[in-house]
């Protein structure tokens, strides 16, 4: 799907895969294992170039949904892949993958043998304010310890992972489960709400414009039932 502005949204992949196309391009997340060859086919078929001009793929957090294809996709393209370093050694197997908790922790253990994550180290680990993919690194702990948005400040759009997502005419918070630390992960909203973005892409869901009211959501509880 073209979103304009050089922007692209991977279709048939489980969570938001991005494209953008610029002075390269870029990748932002990977969806689950096994969506690496749609990304492929997306960058081949649709957007007419080659695997070998993606020249970075960028990591919002390291839950499998976006994480997943990424060895697949670096193997295929030899693009540097970039997370932030709180959520490298999730990825790379230096510690054990965050779960959900409850019921939805106790589904995923049962699952897991179908969907595992390959590990692999990231050849970028990124920092508060770095660059990647033309845009800059705004950390977002909370959902994961890693988790970024990724802010053109000159088209004012940021793709922020799972931070918030729309729930039909609603915006939402990932549910409590699949949360790492719920204080922090609204201070982080609170700080991504200060960069006044016109326009939101989050890891689930449609684009978010800033007609929608966000604030109402550091009011209220807002996360029980948008996409983890």
């Amino acid at each position: 799907m073209d979103l304009g502005d050089g922007i692209y949204r991977v279709d048939g992949v489980s969570a938001n895969v991005y494209v953008v196309v610029g002075d390269g391009i870029t990748v932002v997340d990977t969806g689950m294992p096994g969506s690496g060859r749609k990304i492929l086919r997306f960058l081949n078929g649709v957007l007419r170039v080659d695997a070998g001009d993606v020249d970075s793929i960028v990591i919002t957090h390291q839950h499998i949904d976006h994480a997943g294809s990424s060895l697949l996709l670096r193997d295929a393209t030899g693009a540097k892949t970039m997370v932030h370093e709180a959520d490298a050694d999730y990825l790379s197997g230096g510690r054990k993958p965050l779960r959900p908790r409850g019921a939805a922790g106790a589904a995923m253990a049962l699952f897991s043998p179908f969907f595992r994550l390959r590990t692999f180290d990231p050849d970028v680990r990124l920092k508060e304010r770095d660059t990647a993919g033309g845009m800059e690194v705004v950390h977002l702990p909370g959902h994961t310890p890693g988790s970024i948005a990724l802010y053109d400040r000159g088209k004012e759009i940021a793709f922020t992972g799972d931070i918030v997502a729309m729930r039909g005419e609603h915006p939402s918070f990932p549910p409590h489960a699949f949360n790492d630390d719920e204080r922090e992960m609204r201070a982080s909203f609170g700080k991504l709400l200060s960069l006044a973005p016109a326009t939101l892409l989050p890891g689930h869901g449609p684009p978010i414009s800033a007609g929608t009211d966000l604030s109402s959501l550091l009011a209220g509880d807002g996360n029980k039932e948008s996409p983890p």
